[in-house]
């Protein structure tokens, strides 16, 4: 759940409630998180967070942006000839002890002479196991050439595992 900058949100604010009714993942957190992908890549990366929990109506990830959970957030990003647009809504379980996100996207731009059309959609699980907080997520993809119209599809995943400092 990385913040973008410069994104276009709308929302629809979840009614009011206390931290005590939800799981608290406010703090700093340094983790480790592994990605793959369905071509075998594979990557682990360390890196350290910063969430800050409202209650039990938004966060904010290392001050960039805030996400209303049992909302939504729609941004566009542009980047010369690239655009790429995103909605990802934010809702607790039914328990309140676990944040879950859905992801959809779509983009359309030119890369290395040809115009292309991408779409993809994923989605993550934030729950705490004891002392640590756990995101877990997969998506899938499909990159489409206009010219040739071949689909290429992929499918990636990632799991960090973050300890509270």
């Amino acid at each position: 759940m990385p913040p973008v900058p410069e994104s276009k949100i709308l929302k629809n604010i979840a009614p009011p409630s206390t931290s005590a009714e939800c799981t608290d993942f406010s703090g700093t957190w340094k983790g480790t998180c592994i990605e793959g992908d369905s071509e075998g890549n594979r990557s682990e990366n360390e890196e350290t967070i910063t969430v800050v929990q409202h209650q039990c109506q938004s966060l904010e990830f290392n001050g960039d942006q805030t996400y209303e959970i049992g909302g939504s957030a729609t941004d566009t990003r542009t980047s010369g000839s690239n655009t790429m647009t995103n909605t990802t809504y934010y809702d607790w379980n039914a328990e309140k002890d676990a944040i879950t996100t859905r992801i959809m996207g779509t983009g359309r731009g030119l890369s290395q002479g040809f115009s292309y059309i991408m779409r993809f959609e994923g989605s993550f699980l934030v729950k705490m196991d004891g002392d640590k907080m756990l995101v877990a997520g997969k998506g899938s993809g499909e990159f489409i050439p206009v010219p040739t119209g071949e689909i290429a599809k992929s499918e990636s995943s990632q799991t960090c595992t973050y300890v509270r400092q």
